[in-house]
């Protein structure tokens, strides 16, 4: 996931718009991979030759208000983290690695934060009685107003937006397209494609920062959709491709995220490695990069395939699960059941230069898999796990 892009159609000052989805933090995630508490503990290469360009580190653990429930993500400055928690959505000062304070909002925050145009931030709740979207002023952290939502509920949306102001949000084989300014719903997309496990709801996406598309990874079709996000183009709101994500020679499951790097080439998807909605056969699981520069001759194609090093996939209900690129396009993080991973890339490539010998926390990070968010202007990822924020900066090798 990159950094936010302005607006190129509406003039609004570039402060903060935050979007919260809302659904059942058990449904979200279902499938995705979950793992007994362990707590970091010391950090290191899995077993290679190949030694890696980065040691990553753990600097900071932040703790929240509250366990989280769902995702995070930065300002456009990097100055601070959003944090969605069950009570809210917690404020954190990357400057200091604190928490500043706690936005309470109706409902339990599930998804993730995604900013936009106008002077307020927005947090959409599900509750009982149904969809809210709350008007935030940030500058006092106090609710201006709330009002009903026409967003599609139960959805992942991504926490980026095109230069329109578009993003994109996707749940159990239904697509919408938002207009972040407006918060109306500018395209739905029904029955997106078949699904060789119907009962899988998982839809992962991303925005691409440079070209106008949308990406939604199907986990129940083993497929990633390319969407149409240019309100310009006679395909506007339509799939225009699909890319299949089966890896060569091995039967496995569908992506269970999908991220993609600041010069919009590549996109990179976590391929889970274990049974869960009635796949017949256990992966060691993948990670799998794609190339969607259109100008390119390999567009669409799967172009490098990495398993799973031995020992992160150690049964039935383990295996990858959330996936971020850096700003910088240097560094993948992966995390699932098995702890947080890092590979390193070639930026012109997309390769990943390291896929014998990832770094990885050696015990589980969570108690159960949530994600992570890289700064936007330097190499430090927040990894969400339970009721706390843990701070890897990536620190060259000497």
């Amino acid at each position: 996931m990159k950094k936010e892009l302005p607006f190129e159609k509406r003039n609004f000052f570039s402060l903060i718009v935050i979007l919260m989805f809302l659904s059942a933090g058990a449904v979200l995630f279902s499938g995705c991979g979950s793992g007994g508490r362990g707590g970091p503990t010391s950090l290191a290469p899995s077993p290679s030759t190949t030694t890696s360009l980065v040691s990553p580190t753990l600097t900071a653990t932040i703790s929240l208000s509250a366990p989280t429930t769902g995702t995070g993500s930065f300002s456009p400055n990097g100055q601070y983290f959003y944090a969605s928690v069950s009570n809210g959505v917690d404020v954190i000062d990357t400057t200091t690695d604190s928490l500043v304070t706690t936005i309470p909002v109706s409902g339990s925050p599930v998804g993730p934060i995604t900013f936009s145009g106008p002077p307020e931030m927005y947090v959409e709740t599900t509750s009982s009685t149904g969809n809210l979207i709350y008007t935030i002023d940030p500058l006092n952290n106090t609710i201006i107003s709330s009002s009903p939502t026409t967003a599609v509920s139960s959805v992942y949306p991504s926490n980026k937006h095109t230069g329109y102001g578009y993003t994109i949000l996707g749940w159990n084989d239904a697509v919408s397209i938002l207009d972040l300014p407006s918060l109306t719903v500018a395209a739905t997309i029904n029955s997106v494609t078949p699904r060789q496990y119907p009962t899988d709801p998982g839809e992962w996406t991303a925005i691409n920062p440079i070209y106008h598309y949308g990406y939604v990874a199907v986990r129940g079709a083993g497929a990633d959709l390319v969407v149409d996000l240019d309100p310009t183009s006679p395909t506007f709101g339509t799939v225009v491709k699909t890319i299949p994500t089966a890896v060569s020679g091995v039967q496995t499951y569908g992506p269970c995220d999908i991220t993609i790097s600041s010069n919009g080439k590549y996109i990179y998807n976590t391929i889970m490695g274990f049974p869960k909605f009635g796949e017949t056969q256990l992966s060691p699981g993948y990670t799998i990069v794609i190339d969607v520069n259109p100008t390119s001759s390999t567009y669409g194609q799967v172009i490098q395939q990495v398993p799973t090093p031995s020992g992160y996939v150690s049964g039935p209900n383990t295996g990858l699960m959330m996936t971020t690129v850096s700003p910088d396009d240097q560094y993948l993080a992966i995390e699932g059941s098995g702890g947080e991973m890092y590979y390193t890339i070639n930026p012109s490539t997309g390769l990943i230069t390291n896929p014998t010998s990832p770094y990885w926390f050696t015990s589980t990070f969570w108690t159960s898999a949530r994600t992570d968010e890289f700064t936007p202007s330097s190499n430090r990822d927040f990894v969400m796990d339970g009721s706390d924020v843990y701070v890897v900066t990536m620190v060259p090798s000497s």
